[in-house]
């Protein structure tokens, strides 16, 4: 379970370097990148990340103690 966590780390890690460097595009032109939109992933993105850490912190010790 532990490897799959940190399998998932790694995916969201990498997809906010993939916002963060849209963000950077859409300086230069931003007509190429919908802020709504961007608002919308990364508000997503970051649930999605609290979810996985509350599991990391609250689950996986139930689960060792078993």
């Amino acid at each position: 379970m532990k490897s799959i966590l940190n399998s998932i780390s790694l995916l969201f890690i990498t997809l906010y370097g993939a916002l963060c460097a849209l963000n950077v595009v859409a300086e230069h032109d931003p007509r190429l990148v919908d802020p709504s939109l961007m608002f919308i992933i990364s508000i997503s993105f970051s649930t999605a990340s609290v979810l996985l850490g509350v599991v990391a912190f609250y689950y996986l010790p139930k689960v060792r103690e078993r």
